[in-house]
């Protein structure tokens, strides 16, 4: 038995011609390590590469927070709360349960915190700055994962460009932490981003969250979506298709009835473009603290942690 290590960087897979020659090898069973990444092995073609060598019965797949991929590996090392699987993130923020945010001021009608740089936050960084810049609070890391730094033909993603002035743009878009720092990983103790951005989010009303994963099949909510169901934040997604309905899957509450969500139906461009049409109306709402009244109905009764549930 052999284990592989796969190094994924958001949606990208990074190792591909490593993981070929390990496979080529001749072994009974093989390991396949995904180094708790969500990705989508079949949207990556990581699956497909494994299935020239090995049928799925010899395959073992470990540190995959992924239970919506289709594939018929056999898991290991997985995080289970009754018959449910649910992402480590929800547990490692049980740590910040006992902070509670302050009553929200409305400052800002929309919060934007993007972590590290992909091509698709950039885009919603820039429409979000383009058409909203004055009721947005912005936050993100100085470091970068863009598809060229990690070897993705950008041709592949030019959908998401806007032309030669977005790519010269997106190299310092001049947003930085809102606190004033870089970002770090969300849970070293000496430099806790989310406690960091939690002591801001009395001055906002809705998140707009951009998580790690949207290619594909594939459930993995982290921080970004954990935090504001933690600290009662209503939000829209964008991550992959289904992504809402998965989370309602494990007990949680959405916004379907204060706002169209028929853009979980979608993936990729035209998901985003179907937030911004949300995003555009929430703006323009002269109603707003009634709707938050609303809001606040659904938030009260859909912060439980999967831990927490019966």
């Amino acid at each position: 038995m052999i284990t592989i290590p796969v190094q994924i960087c958001g949606d990208h897979w990074l190792n591909p011609q490593q993981v070929h020659e390990l496979l080529k090898q001749s072994h009974d069973q093989v390991i396949m390590d995904m180094g708790s990444e969500g990705a989508s092995m079949t949207a990556l073609g990581i699956a497909d590469m494994i299935d020239r060598y090995y049928r799925p019965d010899n395959v073992w797949v470990q540190h995959w927070p992924n239970t919506v991929d289709p594939v018929k590996y056999q898991r290991y090392e997985q995080h289970f709360y009754g018959h449910h699987f649910y992402s480590h993130f929800f547990w490692m923020a049980e740590r910040y349960w006992h902070h509670r945010p302050l009553p929200c001021i409305h400052e800002h009608r929309f919060g934007l915190f993007l972590g590290r740089r992909t091509l698709p936050r950039l885009r919603v960084l820039h429409d979000m700055m383009t058409n909203h810049r004055g009721c947005t609070m912005f936050s993100m890391m100085t470091a970068s994962n863009l598809p060229d730094a990690v070897g993705v033909d950008l041709e592949q993603l030019e959908e998401w460009t806007l032309g030669s002035d977005f790519e010269h743009w997106m190299q310092d878009p001049g947003i930085a932490s809102v606190d004033g720092h870089q970002v770090r990983d969300q849970y070293l103790p000496e430099h806790n981003t989310n406690l960091s951005l939690l002591q801001h989010y009395h001055r906002f009303d809705i998140e707009i969250v951009c998580e790690a994963y949207s290619r594909g099949p594939c459930f993995f909510p982290t921080e970004k979506t954990v935090r504001p169901l933690l600290f009662c934040k209503p939000m829209l997604v964008y991550g992959p298709r289904h992504f809402l309905h998965n989370l309602r899957s494990q007990g949680f509450r959405t916004w379907h009835s204060v706002w169209d969500e028929s853009y979980d139906e979608l993936e990729g461009l035209p998901r985003w473009q179907a937030m911004g049409e949300q995003i555009d109306l929430l703006a323009a709402r002269t109603d707003f603290l009634q709707l938050l009244t609303e809001i606040s109905d659904i938030l009260t009764q859909s912060t439980t942690s999967p831990r927490n549930r019966p």
